[in-house]
């Protein structure tokens, strides 16, 4: 009997797969057009969105000190925190 069920169940995930699929595509072309009427309606362009898509995808800088009393690190980056301004930066390295 269990495997009538899950033969079931497989079956009923099929054809709810191909529904959700055909929905998707039903419902992409509306969402493709109301982006559009928006990048028109404010004049964006495609290069913007490239641009706006790569800064978002920036990396963090990368952690080259830590305080070993604290825990605290700092990227070398902007200005440096009290634990390590005008000292020798070589022992906090990570």
């Amino acid at each position: 009997m269990t495997d009538s069920t899950y033969e079931t169940l497989l079956a009923q995930r099929a054809t709810l797969e191909k529904q959700i699929e055909a929905a998707k595509n039903a419902e992409k072309s509306a969402v493709v057009k109301s982006i559009l009427e928006k990048m028109n309606a404010y004049s964006i362009s495609l290069s913007d969105l490239a641009n706006a898509a790569r800064r978002k995808s920036r990396r963090r800088a990368e952690i080259r000190y830590r305080d070993p009393s604290s825990g605290e690190t700092w990227s070398g980056r902007g200005r440096p925190p009290r634990w390590i301004d005008g000292k020798d930066r070589t022992p906090f390295q990570v």
